[in-house]
């Protein structure tokens, strides 16, 4: 064991701490260590999750669309909804907002009233009185009248794409049409109508480029039968089209060919429609005769 410290010693130590202290001294403590503050990581944004995607960015870009028409129109009639249903699908797959345009039925009670519309008498009734083609005659006023409704609302707007109700059109119609653009303004730019089928054996014309065909003229009656599809420059429609079918001198498809020295006409070559295997067999014209 250590030794004790004497009691006079202890005394001593005693008194010389009590001197320090009343003179002001302190007590030497060990340091204190402060430790170094903690570094606060800065504050993160809270995390969601991003936003989806835009339904055309999911598929691959925007939707495409042809700048050669803005409005598009299928003549049909009203007797035979389940044509319009069958063409209102395949425009919803090609994206085309397709509106519908009513066909014409000609009775023969209205006979009296075509000549004043400029169908001559003899498109109708023979010498004997026999009556015929009034399935022709409402499909050539129905076209005509909805050339009448562009003149009306397609300005400012470049064209207009027409159809029948019995073709069959391809979800990837815009697509065609957007890869033969270049084509079209560098050896077509003064269209007035590009048709998109016509009839293959009736054809003539001479190829402009390798998709293109401008169409003949023909007086004959038996050339570049069709006008199921086709898409029409609306500036054209009042200056050149419709004054060319003032008078029915004939079915609108073969009255066309015989102004083609007058109406910029061109084929894009191979068809882009069809007929569509359920309609075509009976055509609108077929039907309005049948009426």
């Amino acid at each position: 064991m250590g030794r004790k410290l004497s009691r006079k010693r202890m005394k001593r130590r005693v008194k010389r701490t009590r001197k320090s202290l009343q003179a002001g001294g302190a007590l030497q403590l060990a340091p204190q260590v402060t430790p170094p503050p903690q570094e606060t990581p800065p504050p993160q944004p809270p995390t969601s999750p991003p936003p989806p995607l835009p339904p055309a960015e999911l598929h691959g870009g925007a939707p495409k669309h042809t700048s050669l028409f803005q409005d598009a129109y299928t003549i049909t009639l009203p007797t035979n909804p389940e044509r319009w249903d069958i063409m209102i699908d395949q425009c919803k797959a090609a994206n085309i907002d397709l509106k519908k345009w009513d066909g014409v039925i000609v009775n023969k009670e209205d006979m009296d009233k075509l000549i004043p519309l400029g169908v001559g008498s003899t498109n109708f009734r023979d010498r004997m009185g026999r009556v015929f083609n009034l399935g022709v005659i409402g499909a050539f006023l129905a076209h005509r009248n909805l050339f009448y409704h562009i003149t009306r609302t397609g300005k400012g707007k470049l064209g207009t794409f027409i159809s029948e109700d019995d073709i069959h059109i391809l979800p990837d119609l815009h697509e065609k049409l957007l890869a033969l653009e270049p084509e079209i303004k560098a050896h077509a730019a003064d269209w007035d109508m590009i048709f998109l089928d016509k009839n293959q054996r009736t054809i003539e014309g001479k190829m402009v480029s390798q998709n293109l065909m401008k169409l003949d003229k023909d007086m004959t009656g038996f050339k570049n039968w069709g006008i199921w599809s086709y898409i029409v420059r609306n500036d054209s429609v009042e200056k050149k089209i419709l004054p060319c079918m003032e008078h029915m001198l004939d079915v609108p498809d073969i009255q066309l060919a015989k102004f083609a020295d007058k109406i910029n006409m061109y084929l894009i070559v191979p068809s882009l429609t069809y007929g569509h295997p359920l309609t075509a067999p009976k055509s609108i014209v077929t039907v309005n005769d049948s009426v």
